[in-house]
């Protein structure tokens, strides 16, 4: 991969596109999307807005993902409290809690940007698989520093999008 002719032009046309390609090729054995993806840019020579998207949230997760908060993740804190947004990213944990006689769901999830987005509610609202990708439209609720990285807590969300390979 380190000769750029033989990149499709779409890679050429940004730099943070190839370095994208540089870091999935990292993963590429290990993980079906990522083999998918590269399958689709090889034979039409690029990807969808959506499947590029979806390209860098499933490498900043298998980049920074562990079962705590990704310690080496460059997290920062997303959208202003109070405000309703859409959100995109890969959960990288999601367990049920006990709070005293109610069960919660805590799912955290990592943005394509490698920023952290936790989620604390009721149990059916978002009780999600590992590795599943998902868009939410949440109102922030609030920013956070856990475990020495920024977090950004959501609630209320509505789930846009689900997607586990």
């Amino acid at each position: 991969m380190s000769d750029i002719s033989h990149y499709p032009i779409w890679i050429c046309q940004s730099e943070d596109r190839a370095q994208l390609i540089k870091d999935a090729n990292e993963f590429v054995d290990d993980v079906p999307y990522i083999k998918k993806m590269f399958g689709v840019l090889a034979n039409e020579g690029k990807l969808s807005p959506r499947q590029e998207e979806s390209l860098r949230t499933v490498v900043a997760c298998r980049s920074h993902c562990g079962e705590k908060f990704p310690q080496t993740a460059e997290s920062d804190y997303v959208g202003e409290i109070g405000i309703k947004q859409c959100l995109s990213g890969w959960v990288f944990s999601s367990e049920i809690v006990s709070d005293k006689a109610e069960l919660k769901v805590v799912t955290k999830f990592v943005t394509a940007e490698g920023n952290i987005i936790v989620y604390v509610g009721p149990f059916a609202t978002m009780s999600l698989e590992k590795g599943t990708q998902i868009g939410v439209f949440a109102e922030i609720a609030s920013h956070n520093i856990s475990d020495g990285v920024k977090v950004t807590y959501i609630h209320d969300p509505e789930l846009i999008d689900t997607h586990h390979e």
